[in-house]
């Protein structure tokens, strides 16, 4: 440890503190924050170790950090162990009571009134003056300060790079195809080359969610880049035409929008997904990273591969029969296709979970694809995911499944499919601070899907924590997923009678006065 910063902020804040964190590391300061995903207590463990061996804790405060029970442990941990805080005022905030206390003498930068410019030079000249006060401590005080900012020949400051890890947003590539029912297949072609990405070592990147919300939004790579918290975009376009197709594919850097990585590949549509797997190696050879092979690669027939991209699409629009169609029209095509088997498993108990579908009669189906698409590959994830979630609710083996699923993970630590699996488990299990620690970490992975700030503020009601359920709720809002049942059911769980009331007429009109949730709520009420 070299005069390390310790970084305590809130997951929702990070688009505003990710860049921060770049022009920290650029500035050559030794940043520490959570950037691979971890829970339990293994996880805690390592937040303390980590600020013990800082030199002093940046504090990021907002509305979301100073209501995060998380950010508080790290304040109050901090605090105990004599190490010196520094607050970075994203937004003016009313601190709680105890908080308020603890922070009366800290020194804070009051960043929301100040300009970029500003705002770089008085935290640089801060976080300099802190380390060079603070880092003669017994743990450190046999090491130099690191910071430095140099200047170039006319006086400029530069920027030195320094090595972080990589974090790629891929983004849903143009259909180009004279057909505009093709966006499918170019969609499958974006997201087949997201996973490949997201399962290689020393690189970050951002979930389908959040980058496919920002389809059609005409923004730069450096506006992308701020909300995505994203170091590079990769962009393409996909032209299909009878049996060839044509992929242009190109790497760009966010914070200077320059192309980093260029290239088109023209092949018979048989090659397809040698063309994806081309382009992971590319990018990982411009990002100066190892490229590993997957263990078992994508293998069928072009015909299979578009039978399961429409099952994909039909499933996406929640036309469940016409995708189980497409599937096992995949199936028939091409009976060694492991995705279409795991496809169907996950889709009928996905059915179960969110759709009031009845488990009893789903899950025949369930075991039977599952089952075969594990004879295919013992090691594929979804279908894995899927065992482990019939393991844990219908064989009830729950503490030695959280512990498989969470070793599953650590092992792809990218993969979200995963950590969505894992998270009703722990909160089923009432284990709600793990569920929030996951939660801060996914989050990082998919900053601007709703979905998880749904199920934070579900975790936060159940934990009798309304104000902080509140503020969740608040930011599905924002992120464009106004949520009555959840209103309604932080409502009932507080007690709440006259704002549930206010939830039904929004319930009526979002889901219809005949919606099983929208009965629930009004058996609530009542």
């Amino acid at each position: 440890m070299s005069n390390q910063i310790f970084i305590s902020y809130s997951h929702g804040e990070s688009s505003e503190v990710q860049p921060v964190i770049r022009w920290l590391r650029d500035n050559g300061f030794n940043i520490w924050f959570d950037e691979s995903i971890r829970a339990g207590e293994s996880w805690r463990e390592e937040l303390a170790i980590a600020i013990n061996e800082s030199t002093m804790v940046l504090f990021f405060m907002s509305e979301k950090s100073v209501s995060s029970e998380h950010c508080r442990k790290e304040i109050a941990y901090a605090l105990d162990a004599a190490t010196p805080i520094l607050s970075v005022v994203l937004e003016p905030v009313d601190l709680a009571p105890g908080l308020k206390l603890a922070l009366s003498d800290v020194q804070a930068i009051r960043a929301n009134e100040l300009t970029d410019q500003e705002f770089h030079d008085t935290l640089f000249s801060t976080v300099t003056r802190f380390i060079s006060e603070h880092g003669d401590r017994t743990d450190v005080s046999h090491r130099p300060v690191t910071v430095t900012r140099s200047l170039g020949a006319h006086g400029e400051k530069s920027q030195p790079k320094s090595a972080i890890q990589p974090v790629v947003a891929v983004l849903p590539f143009a259909n180009q195809s004279s057909d505009p029912e093709q966006v499918f297949f170019s969609d499958g072609i974006s997201e087949e080359i997201l996973n490949g990405l997201s399962k290689q070592k020393g690189l970050r990147t951002i979930a389908r969610m959040s980058t496919w919300m920002l389809r059609d939004q005409n923004l730069d790579a450096r506006e992308i880049g701020e909300r995505l918290g994203a170091t590079y975009l990769l962009e393409g376009s996909v032209r299909k035409a009878g049996n060839r197709v044509r992929v242009s594919a190109q790497l760009i850097e966010t914070s200077t929008g320059n192309t980093t990585w260029s290239e088109q590949f023209q092949r018979d549509l048989v090659d397809i997904f040698d063309v994806q797997d081309d382009i992971t190696e590319e990018i990982l050879s411009a990002l100066k990273l190892q490229f590993e092979p997957l263990s078992v690669s994508i293998q069928t027939t072009p015909q299979a591969y578009e039978a399961h991209l429409s099952a994909l699409k039909a499933y996406n629009a929640l036309d469940f029969d016409t995708a189980k169609k497409h599937a096992e029209k995949a199936i028939e095509l091409d009976p060694s296709y492991v995705q279409p088997y795991s496809f169907v498993a996950g889709m009928n108990l996905l059915k179960v979970f969110f759709w009031f579908s009845s488990l009893k009669q789903e899950l025949p189906t369930i075991i039977y694809f599952n089952k075969l698409a594990l004879s295919l590959d013992k090691n594929h994830t979804v279908a894995n995911i899927v065992r482990l979630q019939l393991e844990f609710y219908v064989e009830k083996n729950c503490e030695s499944v959280i512990k498989d699923s969470l070793a599953l993970l650590r092992q792809n630590p990218g993969d979200l499919d995963i950590a969505n699996a894992i998270l009703p488990m722990l909160i089923s299990l009432q284990r709600y601070e793990e569920t929030i620690d996951l939660l801060d970490q996914v989050s990082m992975l998919d900053p601007l899907s709703p979905m998880f700030q749904r199920l934070r503020a579900e975790t936060l009601s159940m934990a009798g924590k309304y104000d902080e359920a509140k503020i969740a709720l608040d930011q599905t809002a924002r992120l464009g997923m106004p949520d009555p049942m959840q209103y309604g059911y932080m409502a009932f769980m507080k007690g709440d009678l006259p704002f549930l009331e206010e939830q039904l007429p929004l319930l009526n009109n979002a889901l219809g006065e005949d919606h099983l949730y929208t009965l629930i709520s009004q058996a609530r009420a009542l």
